[in-house]
């Protein structure tokens, strides 16, 4: 058995499967980047007056916070929401 083919071969086989390690790697922060700047939007959207989607409730936003939005889900009917749960603003 020649030593310079196995040698030559598993080099191969290392350096391809570094290549799609990277790729996938390269396409899990492409994802995560993009993901980041559309929850981003959404957060920066949010204003008094405006509907929102809270954990699968709608509701108009009464009172922003620091950490907290105030959302009235019905008449009289208030709850208290962090932020981060809006998942889609209506205009």
């Amino acid at each position: 058995m020649n030593w310079e083919y196995v040698l030559y071969s598993s080099t191969m086989v290392l350096v391809l499967a570094l290549l799609i390690y990277g790729v996938f790697i390269y396409q899990n922060v492409k994802m995560m980047k993009k993901s980041r700047t559309t929850w981003v939007k959404i957060q920066d959207s949010v204003e008094v007056g405006k509907k929102v989607l809270v954990n699968g409730m709608v509701g108009t936003v009464k009172a922003i916070d620091e950490e907290y939005l105030s959302v009235e889900l019905a008449p009289n009917v208030v709850v208290k929401a962090a932020k981060y749960t809006v998942s889609k603003v209506f205009d």
